[in-house]
Formats: C-alpha cells, sequence, structure tokens
C-alpha cells in the first residue's frame, strides 16, 4: 500500500513539474512538441553512433565517454532555457515571433544533426526532409532579422485579409439605396392649385442601372411616375407601382426624353 502511494506521489509531482514547465516555455504547442521529438532523437542517434559504430562525432576517438554524454544533456537542457526566454520576450512584448524563431532555429539545428546520426549509421535521408530542415534555418534567420510587427505581418499571425471594395464605376457598380432615394426626392407642393415646380429638372435624373432599379421600394416608383408626369417624360418600362414583370415596385429600366 505504501509502495502504491509513493509511485502515484512520484507521478503526481511529475505531473505538476512537467505542466509547469512546458506553461513556463509557452505551452505544449505543435513548434514544442516537434524540438522536444528532435532533440530526444538527436540524442540517442548520437549516442548509438558512440557505443555501436564508434564514430561519435563529438569524441576525439570517437566511441562513447561519459563526459561528452553529459555534455549532450546539459546542451539540450540550454536549448530549452533559450526557448524559455524568448516566450519572456514575446509576454513582454506582447508578441509570438520570438520564441517561434528561436523554436524553429533549434528545430532545423537538431534536424542537421539527425542527418548526420544518421548518416554514420548507414541510413540516407531523402533530399525531401534535408531541404524541409533548411527551409526552417532559412525563416528562422528571417524572423530573427525583422521587426516583431513585420515578422508577425511575414507569418499571418492574427491577420485576417480584407474583403475587396465594391466596385464605384462600371456596369456593375452599385449605390446605397439611400443615396438613389436623395437623388429622386420629390416635394409635392402644398397647394394642389398651384403650378408644380419639381426640385429636380429630368437632367438630374440619374441612369439607374438594371439592379438598382429592381431594388427599388413602391414609394420611390410612384415619386418617379408622378416627376415624370409632370415633366413632360415620356416613362418607358414603368406601368404604374407594378412593372412589365408584374412584380411589386419598380421592376423594369427607364429613360426619360432629354
Amino acid at each position: 500500500m505504501q509502495a502504491k502511494l509513493t509511485y502515484y506521489g512520484v507521478l503526481a509531482v511529475l505531473a505538476t513539474t512537467g505542466a509547469a514547465i512546458t506553461e513556463a516555455l509557452g505551452g505544449w504547442d505543435t513548434a514544442l512538441q516537434t524540438l522536444v521529438v528532435l532533440m530526444a532523437i538527436d540524442y540517442v542517434t548520437g549516442l548509438l553512433c558512440a557505443l555501436i559504430w564508434k564514430k561519435s562525432p563529438k569524441t576525439a576517438d570517437g566511441t562513447f565517454e561519459s563526459k561528452a554524454s553529459l555534455k549532450g544533456l546539459i546542451r539540450k537542457g540550454a536549448i530549452l532555457l533559450v526557448v524559455y526566454i524568448a516566450a519572456r520576450l514575446d509576454l513582454l512584448m506582447h508578441t509570438d515571433i520570438t520564441r517561434l524563431a528561436v523554436i524553429m532555429f533549434f528545430i532545423a539545428n537538431d534536424g542537421f544533426s539527425i542527418i548526420e546520426n544518421l548518416g554514420i549509421i548507414g541510413v540516407p535521408l531523402p533530399e525531401i526532409v534535408k531541404n524541409a530542415f533548411a527551409l526552417l534555418r532559412e525563416k528562422s534567420d528571417g524572423l530573427q532579422g525583422q521587426p516583431p510587427a513585420a515578422a508577425a505581418a511575414d507569418t499571418n499571425v492574427g491577420n485576417k485579409p480584407e474583403p475587396p471594395a465594391p466596385p464605384t464605376t462600371g456596369t456593375n457598380a452599385k449605390r446605397p439605396a439611400d443615396e438613389v432615394n436623395v437623388h429622386l426626392a420629390i416635394e409635392p407642393p402644398e397647394d394642389p392649385a398651384e403650378t408644380y415646380q419639381p426640385k429636380h429638372s429630368a437632367a438630374d435624373l440619374p441612369d439607374l442601372p438594371a439592379d438598382i432599379v429592381e431594388e427599388l421600394p413602391e414609394e420611390v416608383s410612384k415619386q418617379i411616375l408622378e416627376y415624370l408626369s409632370h415633366t413632360g417624360a415620356e416613362p418607358q418600362g414603368l406601368k404604374g407601382p407594378k412593372g412589365e414583370s408584374g412584380e411589386p415596385g419598380v421592376t423594369d429600366a427607364f429613360h426619360s426624353d432629354r
């Protein structure tokens, strides 16, 4: 019973410690996971080169040395320390570029070391894998040479492309309904016997595209008919509140005799 309690206690301590470490390193995301996996692969393949093939590039004679192995572990810990520093800098500057650039750099560095170790073991790697590590190194160098704002723009962090603005000229141009209503505003006289003087002349009537005319409300349609009846212009395609299609509102384009 005591052994089980000790076992679960150790697991709880390890889990808490691991969670605290990953949180300090900026979270257990894909970038950090990839880095940790490649660090482990690099260390294991380095041990195999020294223990079995006796061709370790870390020692003078290529054989295994505990001192060289210890240095390798310390070096891996120092890498995580640099990641921690980069994560703290990102928190200070409210970005996530520094940590990402550092992780990408060390992923590429460990990747090249793995390629070297596998070459000693006799396992060739496809060129696409080598090119991927080289590309990571280039992207990391590019991010390190830019200010945080420019680097964030390059990696599209939190940026969304703005939708294109609608055309303002041409046959596909659209105008807001409010703008159309303003141009077609008609003020009828208070006295019906008074000679009607329209606010606009026939030349002021805009050439409305068909898609705008179809969207005009019925009230605007009535105003257009009333306006044309007082100016003497001959409506074409306007048959009262309904167009030729029989639907409510103005459904056909019109032209005034100017």
